[in-house]
């Protein structure tokens, strides 16, 4: 009785005291484990916490070896709230929590939704008059947003066939005036430089997006060409207000505030980014893989889709970024 007395004080002063607001959906966003601390999802065997995790109602958390602390973002108060874990509180049956997380993200059903509001997957509609070749490129994608910061081209590293070199063209979609960059290595798998980000900075106006041509070429017959949007300076400078209002927060909260936007902003080589960085930093939780999902469904990662996909399938979730018949 003591034991479950202690467990209910716990979870009252982990997760606030208003518990009947709960909702089955509720998410909690785990930024910090100290000692070791284990998680299990869905009753899978337990394992050791990443870097951070997203725990739901249907998650268990166990201290190993005590003593454990874990930490949680909170939204309301913009803070991290840690508590200590010990052999008496070291698993729960249910997590009866009470506020959902984070700020400025919304939870994982909401961004399926905004997913769903979107386009087919870019990378099925290469075979356009704008969108078109052979040649493996996964960023940018069709039709997607992009920005001269950070700006990449990336395409499958062909490592198998003698050292070739792949030649940019870049250059405004109304315009025959293009831009090239000559003597890109095939092995390398992307190229991005300052001239390149200059050249897109000349080419964006203040108040509304541009059409830009990405071409990829090995030789005259055997390209891939990628119509964009290149955002405008004004949605540029508004979206990098918001990321620096959110610099304070943990990275868990803010990558998926980052998320979201490019979502919205049908940024997917910028959001697979994101993915990336989730994957690393938490390479065993599901949770985390169901956002990473989300954020590679529309980018030109293929392979990354179809083995989130698979491991998500095994433990029973499904529906997310499924598999669409080619657009024509």
């Amino acid at each position: 009785m003591r034991t479950n007395t202690l467990s209910r004080l716990l979870l009252v002063s982990m997760f606030g005291a208003t518990l009947g607001a709960q909702n089955a959906n509720d998410q909690w966003l785990i930024v910090e484990a100290k000692g070791d601390v284990q998680v299990s999802h869905r009753g899978e065997k337990p394992s050791a916490i990443g870097r951070y995790d997203v725990v739901t109602r249907k998650s268990r958390l166990f201290c190993g070896k005590p003593p454990c602390s874990l930490g949680y973002y909170s939204p309301a108060d913009a803070k991290v709230v840690t508590v200590s874990l010990n052999r008496a509180q070291s698993s729960f049956d249910e997590m009866k929590v009470s506020r959902p997380a984070p700020i400025n993200a919304k939870g994982f059903d909401e961004f399926v939704e905004l997913l769903a509001t979107k386009a087919v997957p870019a990378g099925r509609r290469k075979n356009t008059p704008t969108c078109h070749g052979d040649l493996p490129l996964t960023a940018p994608t069709c039709g997607e947003t992009i920005e001269p910061e950070e700006f990449t081209i990336r395409w499958e590293p062909q490592t198998s066939e003698p050292a070739t070199t792949y030649t940019l063209l870049v250059g405004s979609a109304d315009s025959s005036e293009r831009r090239r960059w000559n003597g890109l290595s095939s092995a390398t798998g992307e190229f991005s430089s300052l001239a390149v980000l200059q050249h897109l900075r000349r080419l964006q106006v203040r108040d509304r997006p541009t059409d830009v041509t990405i071409r990829l070429m090995r030789t005259s017959t055997l390209d891939a060409v990628r119509l964009v949007r290149l955002a405008s300076r004004a949605e540029q400078d508004e979206r990098r207000r918001r990321r620096e209002e959110r610099a304070q927060m943990p990275s868990l909260p803010r990558q998926l505030s980052d998320l979201k936007d490019y979502i919205e902003a049908e940024m997917w080589s910028r959001a697979a980014d994101i993915s990336r960085q989730l994957l690393r930093d938490a390479p065993r939780s599901i949770e985390i893989q169901k956002y990473a999902l989300v954020g590679l469904c529309h980018s030109g990662e293929a392979s990354e889709i179809v083995r989130l996909r698979s491991a998500l399938k095994k433990v029973g979730t499904t529906g997310i970024c499924e598999e669409k018949e080619d657009a024509p």
